[in-house]
């Protein structure tokens, strides 16, 4: 009875070993190949991300050469603007009409921060400035912005 029964644990013992030499021998590769799957699905997700990335500094990057492009449009419109002349020529009539519509073009455009008009000699003449929370208003603190602008520093 003895050595059946060691019989039947040899037998027993080699159907574990069997069973598990088996089983490892198909779970690793199932492991490999989900490890295997999780790195690509790793680098997909970085690639796309990537491209994601790209395309999203690509459309900033275009908008904010767009606002660039806007914002020196209108600085030069309001360089060699005819209210600007007019003010230059007679201050005294036309200051107002040159604050109101200043103060209406930086409500109105939003990312205008200041405007201002410095003389000839570095003097702030006129100065407006805007704020998101209380909008454009007029500033009365005239400042000196530099030094005195002579004929020598002008471009003909």
């Amino acid at each position: 009875m003895y050595q059946t029964s060691l019989k039947q644990t040899f037998e027993l013992k080699r159907v574990i070993v069997t069973f598990v030499l088996v089983y490892l021998g198909l779970l690793l590769p199932f492991m490999a190949a989900i490890q295997y799957e999780e790195h690509l699905e790793r680098a997909r997700y970085h690639e796309r991300l990537q491209s994601e990335y790209a395309t999203t500094l690509e459309v900033f990057s275009t908008k904010l050469e767009r606002r660039f492009l806007n914002m020196s449009t209108t600085a030069l419109l309001l360089a060699d603007s005819r209210l600007l002349f007019e003010y230059i020529r007679q201050p005294d009539e036309s200051l107002a009409i040159l604050i109101d519509t200043w103060k209406r073009l930086m409500d109105g455009h939003g990312e205008i921060r200041q405007l201002r008009f410095i003389d000839p000699e570095g003097y702030e003449q006129v100065r407006v400035e805007y704020t998101p929370e209380s909008g454009a208003y007029a500033v009365s603190d005239l400042q000196y912005k530099g030094i005195a602008i002579t004929s020598s520093m002008l471009r003909v």
